[in-house]
């Protein structure tokens, strides 16, 4: 047989690894997302100055596959003029819409929203990344990816730089021990 633990070995251990933090998949509330304390999100290390947006796509989170997020990673780096490596997805999660067909029955169409970042070298350079970072740009070059068309949940924002903000590590400096 396969030993399984009767639960005598100590709660410390026994604390099963938590998901991946990239993904957050909420079917159908979205006030039972509380426990996000720690946000060591994403695989790349935040720039000093980033341009920040969040769109959201008609796909399931299941559809959203990697090469999809790959495709969708290439779309914005070729309408922000970057590399690949410049662009990174920070977020997915799947959002659910109610929808009324004509017949007034509920269709529930789930959706995905994605939050990413694109570097840039300076303040200049990331403020004509946020300029060209509109809808019309974004979807004809989602659209050579063979990705359906995106709409802006959070439209393009320059972060970091030498902006006179005073709120220069944006929240990331945030382990202080209890």
């Amino acid at each position: 047989g396969s030993p399984a633990p009767a639960g005598g070995g100590s709660p410390s251990t026994a604390t099963p690894s938590p998901p991946p933090p990239t993904i957050v998949a909420s079917p159908g509330t979205a006030d039972e997302q509380e426990e996000e304390e720690e946000d060591s999100s994403g695989d790349a290390t935040l720039p000093a100055t980033y341009v920040e947006m969040a769109v959201r796509l008609p796909l399931s989170l299941l559809d959203f596959t990697s090469e999809k997020q790959n495709g969708f990673r290439q779309g914005v780096a070729s309408v922000a003029d970057v590399t690949l490596d410049e662009v990174a997805i920070t977020a997915v999660r799947e959002v659910a819409a109610r929808r009324f067909s004509a017949n007034s029955r509920r269709l529930l169409a789930s959706s995905v929203e994605v939050d990413f970042w694109v570097a840039a070298s300076s303040l200049a350079n990331a403020q004509r990344i946020a300029a060209k970072l509109d809808v019309a740009s974004l979807n004809t070059a989602l659209a050579a990816q063979d990705l359906p068309a995106a709409e802006i949940v959070r439209a393009a924002s320059v972060q970091g730089g030498s902006q006179s903000g005073g709120e220069d590590s944006g929240g990331l400096a945030a382990k202080t021990a209890a």
